[in-house]
């Protein structure tokens, strides 16, 4: 899923800068450039990965899934501009065990890199058993 993910991300000229998640839901940190709309980054994300990932695995989704999405319709974008990736990147990474942010080194940007940093919260649209 990461590879999708970082593929989409690409061919939107942003960065996967982590990702991780948990059995109900995704967690996303993109270095996107700031003209890019982190709404259509998120529709754009959920609805090519969706695809892909449907025809990937169909033989094991369709025993879950009868409607043809794999996103639920609410995400979550939390601006991380001013927060150390450090932080945020080790909090990705450790979603299973969860921690408490320490202090970290802060973002420093070099010629040509973006500034805006987003942290996406994507949820399966997981079917009622």
């Amino acid at each position: 899923m990461k590879e999708h993910f970082g593929r989409i991300c690409e061919n939107a000229d942003c960065g996967l800068a982590e990702f991780n998640g948990e059995s109900d839901h995704v967690h996303i940190l993109v270095d996107a450039c700031p003209k890019l709309a982190p709404s259509k980054l998120v529709n754009t994300l959920k609805t090519i990965s969706s695809r892909q990932l449907r025809k990937e695995f169909a033989g094991h989704l369709k025993n879950f899934y009868s409607k043809p999405v794999l996103w639920s319709r609410p995400y979550c974008i939390v601006s991380a501009g001013g927060a150390p990736l450090s932080v945020i990147k080790r909090y990705i990474e450790n979603q299973n065990g969860g921690i408490y942010p320490d202090t970290g080194a802060t973002l420093r940007l070099e010629d040509g890199e973006c500034a805006a940093c987003f942290l996406f919260n994507l949820l399966f649209d997981l079917p009622n058993n």
